[in-house]
């Protein structure tokens, strides 16, 4: 077993493990109000690692919902448990990556932590016999799903590696056409293109923003701009609390999608009108990033009246 212990910039070598992971997070620490390695938890999510989280039922972690039900939307599992009958509560702090890494220490995962003399271990599996250290933790964690009744014990842990398995091949299934509808999309191909993505979106096991982002292209590409807003939208509600890059993105889309209204200039009064209320919809999500929403004029546009 390789060791390490960390005594400074403890929340930043814990998103350094989540990086690493490829297959399942599983995590049981009090307090989880950590931004960054919540952030870092949803990017895993996105990319099809199975994430579960088990904490304290406290108001501190209650605060982060919007954080939880990205996760849930993903496919994560995020359980809040109350105290036991003799009052006692979750106070274990460990997460296992990959069943490689293993991640145990005084350390909350949390913003207050940060302020704190902490520490954390990380053990990494090098030999066989040194997975079933890591695996009396996966175990541990387990049976707290069956104490809290979360789990009957019963149902055994076959599922989860079911839903794994499951959860792959929807992705794998999915990916293959969103490239055939990118591949349309370079040869302006709209129709194919558009048939592709919605094949593509209709197999993913949980939401990405990334085929929400092609779909929006194609349909503003196509000139249907109302369906495109949507899109553009359901990109935007997925990204919202991301990293800078993609953010970035959207900002440029969003810019592009401006123009390319401005520039057709034969839109109907219901269309626009339309297309600024699905903009007042989402006011939040704009706020969020700080970006100033657009609202439509008919004098910036040679609009018709129907």
């Amino acid at each position: 077993m390789e060791s390490t212990t960390i005594f400074e910039n403890i929340s930043q070598a814990i998103i350094q493990q989540i990086k690493l992971a490829e297959k399942g997070i599983r995590v049981c620490v009090p307090w989880i109000t950590d931004d960054d390695i919540l952030k870092a938890l949803i990017e895993k999510a996105k990319q099809n690692v199975h994430v579960e989280l088990l904490m304290d039922n406290n108001e501190y972690n209650r605060a982060k919902s919007s954080f939880f039900n990205q996760l849930i939307a993903k496919g994560s599992k995020v359980y809040m448990v109350d105290k036991s009958p003799n009052g006692g509560m979750i106070h274990h702090k460990f997460c296992v990556i990959n069943r490689e890494i293993l991640i145990t220490g005084s350390y909350n995962w949390s913003n207050n932590a940060k302020k704190n003399d902490e520490n954390i271990v990380i053990e990494v599996a090098i030999e066989e016999d040194d997975h079933f250290r890591i695996d009396e933790f996966t175990m541990r964690f387990q049976k707290l799903l069956y104490k809290y009744g979360i789990e009957n014990e019963d149902d055994g842990w076959d599922k989860v590696e079911e839903y794994e398995s499951q959860t792959t091949k929807k992705q794998q299934e999915a990916k293959e056409y969103y490239e055939l509808a990118t591949t349309y999309l370079r040869d302006k191909n709209y129709e194919e293109a558009l048939n592709s993505i919605n094949i593509g979106i209709s197999k993913l096991p949980f939401p990405d923003e990334n085929y929400y982002f092609i779909k929006h292209i194609i349909l503003r590409n196509s000139g249907k701009f109302l369906e495109s807003t949507d899109y553009l939208f359901k990109f935007l509600s997925e990204i919202a609390g991301y990293n800078a890059d993609t953010i970035d993105l959207f900002k440029k889309t969003y810019v592009a999608f401006i123009k390319v209204i401005k520039d057709n200039g034969n839109e109907t009064y219901k269309l626009i009108n339309n297309i600024n209320q699905k903009t007042k919809s989402n006011l939040g999500y704009l706020a969020q990033l700080n970006i100033q929403p657009h609202f439509f004029t008919y004098e910036e546009l040679d609009t018709f009246p129907f």
